[in-house]
């Protein structure tokens, strides 16, 4: 493999990965731990330098979520921080708030 080719195959594999994500779906450890090794044989044998994977990468990310990574990182830590749901209701077991030993309760939770 030469260096043209190796880089398009990094491309669709991560171009792959990001996809995956967009999606909604959390791609396999294993996809992306071969990713990372694949990048580090790349690296290994000279095909590439790490400054070059890590712009590609970042082409990439951009052009499938349409923000950086960096952007993606602040974009999504500031929705989870915005996002209090109170979780309360459920620190009793289930089996203990649908329990029909409850007064005025059921085994179907129906009050």
């Amino acid at each position: 493999m030469n260096r043209h080719g190796f880089l398009e195959e990094v491309e669709k594999r991560f171009n792959d990965l990001f996809r995956t994500s967009k999606r909604g779906h959390i791609p396999p450890a294993e996809q992306r731990h071969k990713l990372e090794g694949f990048v580090e044989a790349g690296i290994f044998l000279g095909l590439v330098r790490n400054e070059e994977v890590d712009a590609l990468i970042e082409q990439i990310h951009l052009s499938v979520f349409g923000m950086t990574m960096e952007e993606h990182r602040l974009h999504h830590a500031t929705s989870w921080s915005k996002s209090k749901i109170d979780y309360s209701p459920y620190d009793e077991p289930t089996f203990e708030r649908l329990s029909s030993n409850k007064p005025g309760g059921s085994a179907l939770g129906n009050n």
